[in-house]
Order: structure tokens, then C-alpha cells, then sequence
């Protein structure tokens, strides 16, 4: 793979997401503990079609039903605002899925990497190769667990031979 962000792409991708964090923080100061948002009615799939059509056609055609001491306006406006930020909810899902498969693909290779250094150590320690003994010791609670394979990248060359002392790595 050997591929890396530049530190003018790390810089151009921490910008975006402040910007966007920004536009938020600049609207409404919150931010919901677990218990919070778990208490908070949300506008679950069952429920939307019923806030849409009392916000949509509903309330807008029968004002005499308002309650009087709300702003209906505030709130027509506030619920379009939930379902303008709703709308990118599939855009950042797909950001931070492309994103966790980059991190996942590129930690993988590096701990394919690593076994295949932890292996290479456990044979020159054989030789007494100066480095190998204190490379085991320090990885060998990793890879002496189990003997489970951790997943690997799809094409990542991760072959063992039967027989050839090699660890698998632990999951």
C-alpha cells in the first residue's frame, strides 16, 4: 500500500471538520450526554411521517388549533433545521466509514508487518543476532496468546508455512 497523508491534506481535512464543527457550535451550544440523548423523543422512523405532515400541512392549515403561548414559526423552523442537518447524515456515515476502512487496511498491513518482524526476531534469536531476544520478550504477549488469526486485507500476503515456526497473531 504505502500510502500517507501529506501534512497539507491532514491540515485540509482538520480544517473542513472544525469548519463544520464551527457552523454547529455557532448555532446551538449542546452537547447530549448518552442518558440525554436516550431520553430525548426523536424523530424515529415511525414518527416522521406524522411530524412531517403536522409540520407540513397540518399546523399550516388549521392555525386556530395552535397553542397560543408557542411561536409556530420557531418551531416549523427549528424542525426543518433538524431535517436539514439530517440530510447529511448519510454523507458523514460514508465519510467515517471510507475513513475507518483507510485506517483499518493501512493497521492491518503494519500488524502483518509486525508479525512477520516478530518472527524473523524469534529465529535470529537462535543465532544469538544482538536485538532478537529483547523483540521476542517484548512481543511475545501479543503473538503467544492464542492462536487466532487476526483478519487481514484482502490480496495482503500473509502466508505461513506448515511447519515453519511462524506465529499467527492473536485476534
Amino acid at each position: 500500500m504505502g500510502i500517507d497523508l501529506t501534512p497539507t491534506e491532514v491540515t485540509a481535512i482538520d480544517d473542513h471538520f472544525n469548519a463544520i464543527i464551527q457552523i454547529f457550535a455557532d448555532k446551538m451550544a449542546i452537547n447530549l450526554t448518552d442518558k440525554e440523548r436516550q431520553s430525548v423523543r426523536s424523530v424515529a422512523e415511525g414518527r416522521k411521517p406524522y411530524m412531517d405532515k403536522t409540520f407540513d400541512n397540518l399546523a399550516p392549515n388549521n392555525k386556530v388549533l395552535h397553542p397560543g403561548y408557542l411561536d409556530f414559526n420557531e418551531d416549523q423552523t427549528n424542525y426543518n433545521y433538524g431535517r436539514k442537518v439530517r440530510n447529511f447524515f448519510p454523507q458523514a456515515k460514508k465519510i467515517l466509514e471510507i475513513m475507518e476502512d483507510h485506517a483499518y487496511s493501512a493497521e492491518n498491513l503494519g500488524f502483518v508487518w509486525m508479525l512477520k518482524f516478530y518472527n524473523n526476531a524469534k529465529e535470529a534469536r537462535d543465532t544469538n543476532t544482538p536485538g532478537a531476544e529483547s523483540v521476542v520478550a517484548e512481543l511475545a504477549p501479543l503473538f503467544e496468546l492464542t492462536n487466532t488469526p487476526a483478519p487481514t486485507v484482502q490480496n495482503a500476503q500473509t502466508q505461513t508455512s506448515s511447519g515453519s515456526g511462524e506465529t499467527t497473531p492473536a485476534a
